[in-house]
């Protein structure tokens, strides 16, 4: 099975029409980013998904994972995603991150 790594429009999109569970049909498990699940959990709550997303996660097939590795996902996103736009999405990420902290 491949990993699948959702982000929070998918999540919050799908459970606003009532169709979360479609993810987990197609792929078994869900692994989402520990900033996706602050926004649609912790600062989604009462709003579409939050409740549906903890749920998945309690059940077991959604995953929260952070990365350990910070190189390695930057050299990842330039070897997948070209060096420049690699750039802004890791920028990002840390925007994300800092604003975590």
């Amino acid at each position: 099975m491949p990993l699948v790594i959702s982000d929070a429009s998918t999540l919050i999109h799908l459970a606003g029409i009532g169709r979360l569970a479609l993810l987990k049909e197609i792929y078994e498990k869900i692994v989402i980013p520990a900033a996706v699940w602050a926004e649609v959990v912790e600062q989604g709550r009462g709003r579409s998904g939050a409740m549906e997303v903890e749920v998945a996660r309690q059940a077991g097939w959604i995953e929260v994972l952070s990365p350990t590795n910070e190189p390695l996902v930057l050299d990842t996103l330039r070897s997948r995603a070209g060096f420049w736009i690699a750039e802004e999405l890791y920028q990002q990420v840390l925007r994300v991150v800092g604003e975590m902290d």
